[in-house]
């Protein structure tokens, strides 16, 4: 089974930020996907924003 969630480390490879700019954008990408605090940003979420393949990201994500 592999790992949908994102976490701020997975933005860092994704995009090559840092860790601060990194949460910033998982905030930008919060408000963009309408999901609360406590409420887990998918691979789905982050591909919805930044047009990347899903299943790319899933791949990056899970270290394959």
């Amino acid at each position: 089974m592999s790992r949908v969630i994102i976490y701020v480390k997975d933005v860092c490879v994704l995009m090559g930020t840092s860790d601060k700019t990194s949460r910033g954008f998982m905030k930008t990408l919060r408000i963009h996907a309408n999901k609360g605090r406590n409420v887990p940003l998918t691979a789905y979420d982050f591909s919805s924003y930044t047009k990347m393949d899903p299943q790319e990201v899933i791949r990056i994500i899970n270290g394959k």
